[in-house]
């Protein structure tokens, strides 16, 4: 800003001016020469006059500024060479930048209108939960085993199971059969059969193809009763571990909701089942909540061990994506990956203007701009900790024109070369 500086020579002249007129004019009336001199006076200029005029001090103190000052606008400078927390003021960066960023480069909380950008959208707070553990909100406090469900072919025939037999034709009878703890059935008219380790499709066969063999003239229906219970051992981050009795049917998703589901510090990815020490299968929750593949949800046997390992490496997707969350990587390597794991971009969303929060090596955070429209954008590297945020198109027109008033269809339309009123 310009500063006028004024020399003692301006100074000395409208005091000697005013001074030879303080004895003889009681009512002296300063030219608006001599008041547009005052007004450029310093105020401490100003009080070395004032007490010069003595008496007559009233005459410019209570004199009305006719002339005020008028800055002028700067000349060949652009508000981003100037010092805005020092030579600025508000209401002159509210007409350059507009309010919101205006008052974001004072320090000062914006007022951001309905109809405006929320410039406050890339905050690094941005709140982001983790993608999944809601599944095992509201879990049942008791968990009976479903009885009224068709048993699978493929399921293991093991202690405890209740096998359903009619004897029809020459005789007509009906049983239901228990196999024993040593693994056999005692199958009336015919002996003891080994059925332990066996699916239920492969007995049945085997038993009426038994029946028609040693009992001439009966046939059998055969079908499965009352299953047996299993106990199963949850460990790891699991709400509640402990050991578990559940159905035979029973599969590693039904023994999760049982313990209360996967704490957050626990992964949903790397569920293992362990039997007998060996590690048996891998669950990964992530294929059954985005694509519905349930394949690695087997049933469980009696002793297996439900192992839940800490969470693995995550990052964060927020901003304009269909599910914006915390996720776990499991394979996932750029960003084309993570944003799938999202569901994609909202149909709103500005993928040009993207930008990835990243921890570099020296523990600083740091920030990328990610073009997710570009195939270079999507094959970017992803790393450990990594919060990709996807802003939204501005809420404004480029190639509109509004008619308001008392018209019909008052309205904004679409403006093109040649439109009149």
């Amino acid at each position: 800003m310009k500063i006028i500086k004024h020399s003692f020579l301006g100074l000395f002249c409208l005091s000697s001016a005013i001074g030879a007129w303080s004895a003889s004019a009681q009512n002296f009336e300063p030219s608006a020469e001599q008041l547009s001199t005052y007004q450029q006076l310093s105020p401490e200029e100003r009080e070395q006059l004032l007490g010069a005029l003595g008496d007559n001090s009233g005459v410019l103190r209570d004199a009305p500024l006719e002339f005020p000052e008028v800055v002028s606008p700067l000349e060949g400078e652009s508000l981003s060479d100037v010092d805005i927390t020092t030579t600025v003021s508000d209401e002159l960066l509210a007409q350059a930048y507009g309010a919101e960023l205006a008052a974001l480069l004072v320090g000062v909380e914006p007022n951001v209108e309905d109809d405006q950008l929320d410039i406050s959208f890339f905050d690094r707070d941005i709140s982001l939960q983790p993608f999944g553990y809601n599944l095992f909100a509201g879990v049942p406090s008791t968990f009976a085993p479903a009885t009224d469900i068709p048993v699978p072919p493929d399921y293991i025939i093991g202690p405890g199971d209740t096998i359903e037999l009619q004897l029809f034709g020459k005789e007509n009878r009906q049983y239901s059969l228990v196999v024993q703890r040593d693994g056999t059935l005692n199958f009336p008219n015919i002996g003891p059969v080994v059925v332990i380790g066996r699916n239920f499709q492969s007995l049945k066969q085997d038993l009426l193809d038994r029946v028609s063999e040693d009992l001439i003239g009966v046939s059998a229906a055969i079908s499965m009763g009352a299953l047996r219970s299993i106990r199963v051992l949850v460990v790891g981050d699991a709400l509640t571990p402990g050991s578990y009795t559940v159905s035979g049917l029973s599969t590693i998703s039904n023994a999760l909701f049982v313990s209360g589901g996967v704490s957050e510090v626990g992964s949903l990815r790397n569920i293992q089942i362990r039997r007998d020490g060996q590690l048996i299968r891998t669950l990964d929750l992530y294929d059954m909540l985005i694509r519905g593949n349930s394949q690695d949800d087997i049933r469980l046997q009696s002793g297996d061990v439900v192992f839940i390992p800490p969470i693995g490496e995550t990052v964060g997707v927020g901003g304009h994506v269909k599910r914006p969350a915390v996720y776990e990587l499991s394979g996932e390597k750029t960003v084309g990956d993570v944003l799938r794991l999202a569901g994609g971009l909202k149909s709103d969303a500005f993928p040009t203007g993207s930008r990835m929060e990243r921890i570099t090596s020296l523990w600083e955070r740091s920030f990328i701009s990610v073009d997710l429209a570009s195939a270079e954008g999507q094959q970017l590297s992803l790393r450990a900790g990594d919060i990709l945020l996807v802003p939204p198109v501005l809420d404004t027109y480029r190639n509109g024109v509004r008619l308001s008033g008392h018209v019909e269809r008052a309205g904004d339309f679409e403006w093109r070369e040649g439109l009149r009123l």
